[in-house]
């Protein structure tokens, strides 16, 4: 049973990865994202017991998102810089997973390499990261790494 729920898992998270063309480092993001979509699917099971004993609605569904799609979080004012009158307001990512307890979406930051989580946040939910963008977040923290002629061996 449990290897079963294992390999529908790891079946989601690969079939994520691939859709939105995202390295295999963010492995662990989809299958958290997996077992959260999965566990609030409805189940014939679960459903008598869901409605009948806690007497409530079945979870919406309205604010998934596809894994791994473009979004522009707004940048709070205290991480601007100072003369950000005419700079832009938002910054580039890709959407990772969500918080069901706050209501934010968890994202990957392009430019700061970092990740983070904010409800304020524009979803383009039928774009997705282009190799660009992947190469320029995961290059930039080591630009010099061939710079060394011992690692070029």
């Amino acid at each position: 049973m449990a290897e079963k729920l294992i390999q529908s898992l790891n079946d989601s998270a690969r079939a994520m990865l691939l859709q939105a063309s995202m390295p295999q480092q963010f492995w662990s993001e989809a299958v958290i994202t997996a077992a959260y979509v999965k566990n609030l699917l409805p189940r014939q099971q679960c459903r008598t017991l869901r409605t009948g004993w806690h007497n409530r609605q079945p979870p919406p569904l309205d604010h998934l998102r596809p894994f791994g799609c473009i979004v522009y979080p707004h940048i709070i004012k205290e991480r601007r810089p100072k003369q950000s009158k005419y700079l832009s307001h938002a910054t580039k990512g890709c959407l990772i997973n969500y918080d069901h307890t706050t209501g934010d979406y968890r994202y990957y930051d392009f430019k700061r390499n970092v990740f983070d989580k904010t409800n304020h946040i524009l979803i383009k939910g039928h774009h997705f990261p282009t190799t660009e963008d992947l190469l320029t977040a995961f290059l930039a923290p080591f630009p010099d790494l061939y710079a060394d002629p011992l690692m070029r061996r």
